[in-house]
């Protein structure tokens, strides 16, 4: 992945181990900065959504599916170890936020976790992500 120090703009390569699903805490060589950097996120169907056609189900049905796709295996095992929270947490609060910028703060969770439960079987009665 290419990095890019927000405070001088030099560019290097970061080894993809080194990133993980949160971001990495990097140092500029250059000015040695250190900062949070997090890998741009390609745009996604989510993002690419009719203003019109972006319902509760649907918004939640395309979140979720991107979970799915970027880790749902690990994600699943997660789950089924109890340890969804810890590992996915921050993942599960991303898409939820992603839910709401599309929805409006007063977004109802229900839709979410209902698309979880539909789509990869997690079910999270009463989960109200923030």
């Amino acid at each position: 992945m290419i990095a890019d120090c927000p405070s001088c703009a030099r560019r290097w390569v970061l080894p993809d181990a080194r990133v993980g699903p949160g971001g990495a805490v990097v140092r500029c060589a250059g000015c040695e900065t250190e900062f949070e950097w997090y890998p741009r996120r390609a745009r996604t169907a989510l993002d690419e959504l009719d203003e019109e056609d972006a319902t509760a189900p649907l918004v939640t049905r395309l979140a979720v599916e991107e979970l799915a796709l970027e880790g749902g295996e690990a994600l699943l095992a997660a789950w089924d170890r109890g340890t969804l929270f810890e590992h996915f947490g921050a993942q599960l609060g991303d898409a939820w936020q992603r839910c709401r910028a599309r929805l409006g703060r007063d977004a109802d969770p229900a839709a979410f976790r209902e698309a979880l439960r539909a789509r990869l079987g997690i079910d999270l009665p009463g989960w109200t992500p923030e």
